[in-house]
């Protein structure tokens, strides 16, 4: 027999999970760019929550699930956050999905009426959120488990039928490589973002009989000095993940980027002593601002987007430097990044040795 005490358990029980880091860490499994097909975007804002259908709870037969607007501007103002996590908060559309879970079999139970104990068959209600920040109109940044991100996304896009299209963003490798080169040669990016250390990586795609198909370094100082780090740059591997500190203004952050879309950030350096609102602020702060350094690095010029070879001669002359012997050929490696460049390979004078291929 439900009780007055038990309704309140549960509305406690529904609220912890908002704004949670689990095992301390935020994940976000998915980042979304949204394109919105309406020449007034702003005005079709005001009606997201009036398209997504509401949360109503339901039974072990009909479990219930849908969307509860997640008021940040509403949040911030109570707990009276600093002015710059005012504005994120301002600036992004909240929207949580619940739903509910119930076993498939029934537990027994103990219920007690004018206090005597009866065993009866029950269902145990849980309630799971996935969360979803809108920078509208451009991304939507989710958080929650893998696999409620992947049920909750396609629900929510197919709500707003012919409205928004979205489209699920990847990180370039050529990108994470960029960042790399970036912080090597402690060269400023283009927006608020500041990488203040890179201290793990990981590469994959090499061949197993060299270096295996993934090398990864983990807790150091400059992953640029890491031999296996340099080695699988200059054989032509991808960069699949990059952690580090960053800074956002005043903000300082732990986070791993992963090249399939999925960001971590760790609950220490500025985010320890935070409340669960200023995290989960500091958080989406942070994803805009690298998603905004995405969009700024896709709009560059070949010749900005792409790295000179020399580049890579710099990364082998520090390899020999430090007792490395890299005799493989850098033919496709030169020759690939000359075409994305737009150049020509012969034009490099570069001191390891390239191949032109037989006629």
């Amino acid at each position: 027999m439900s009780t007055e005490t038990d309704t309140e358990a549960k509305e406690q029980e529904e609220e912890e999970e908002t704004f949670e880091y689990g095992g301390g860490e935020l994940v976000f499994n998915s980042i979304i760019r949204t394109d919105v097909k309406r020449d007034d975007p702003e005005g079709l804002r005001d009606q997201i929550l009036d398209q997504l259908p509401d949360f109503e709870q339901g039974d072990p037969g009909q479990q219930g699930s849908g969307s509860i607007e997640l008021n940040l501007e509403e949040f911030a103002e109570e707990e009276n956050v600093q002015f710059d996590l005012r504005e994120v908060a301002d600036d992004i559309l909240g929207i949580e999905y619940r739903y509910e879970e119930y076993p498939n079999e029934p537990i027994e139970a103990v219920e007690y009426r004018d206090g005597e104990p009866r065993y009866v068959d029950a269902f145990p209600r849980k309630t799971r959120s996935v969360f979803l920040y809108w920078d509208y109109p451009k991304t939507i940044f989710v958080q929650g488990a893998q696999t409620r991100v992947d049920d909750v996304a396609p629900t929510v896009n197919s709500s707003l039928k012919n409205k928004v299209s979205f489209t699920y963003h990847d990180f370039d490798e050529e990108f994470l490589l960029w960042l790399v080169l970036k912080d090597k040669h402690s060269e400023d990016l283009s927006t608020g973002l500041e990488i203040v250390e890179l201290n793990s990586t990981e590469i994959t795609g090499g061949d197993p009989a060299d270096f295996g198909r993934d090398a990864e370094v983990d807790d150091s100082d400059d992953i640029s000095q890491s031999l296996p780090i340099l080695a699988g740059i200059l054989k032509d591997m991808d960069v699949a993940m990059l952690e580090g500190d960053f800074a956002i203004g005043k903000h300082r952050v732990n986070a791993k980027i992963f090249g399939d879309g999925r960001v971590r950030l760790y609950a220490n350096r500025d985010l320890g002593p935070s409340t669960k609102l200023e995290r989960a602020l500091i958080s989406i702060k942070f994803l805009t601002e690298i998603m905004e350094e995405y969009r700024s690095w896709e709009d560059l010029p070949t010749e900005e987007k792409y790295p000179h070879p020399r580049y890579f001669e710099d990364l082998h002359n520090e390899a020999n430097d430090m007792g490395a012997n890299f005799d493989f050929d850098f033919t496709p490696l030169v020759h690939r990044y000359a075409d994305l460049r737009g150049e020509d390979p012969n034009s490099y004078n570069l001191d390891f040795e390239i191949y032109e291929p037989d006629e």
